[in-house]
Parts: structure tokens; C-alpha cells; sequence
């Protein structure tokens, strides 16, 4: 997650900066794996990332 496509793949708001319709929403983002189980990360993930699209 990252503002810069040198250094991110996808945006703070998980949208994909090569793809512009393209939303990540699963552990796939995550720079190295959790000590616990993700799913309440990838869950705020997928939250954030509809906001984004329903204000696009």
C-alpha cells in the first residue's frame, strides 16, 4: 500500500496503480505475512476500498 507506483502496487486506498478499475482487497497487499490471522485486516481492507469506489 503506498502512494508511489516505484515502490506500491497498489494505492492507500487499495486501488491498483497500473490498472485504474482494479481494486486489491485481500492479504495479497500485505507487505509479510501476520503473526495472527488477517482476517479483520483484509475485512478494513475491503471497508476502505468500497468508501473509495462509492465516491468515485
Amino acid at each position: 500500500l503506498g502512494n508511489n507506483p516505484q515502490t506500491s502496487v497498489v494505492s492507500t486506498d487499495c486501488r491498483s496503480h497500473e490498472i485504474s478499475n482494479l481494486y486489491v482487497t485481500d492479504a495479497s497487499v500485505l507487505p509479510t505475512s501476520a503473526a495472527v490471522n488477517p482476517a479483520l485486516t483484509v475485512a478494513a481492507l475491503a471497508i476502505k476500498a468500497g468508501a473509495a469506489i462509492k465516491q468515485r
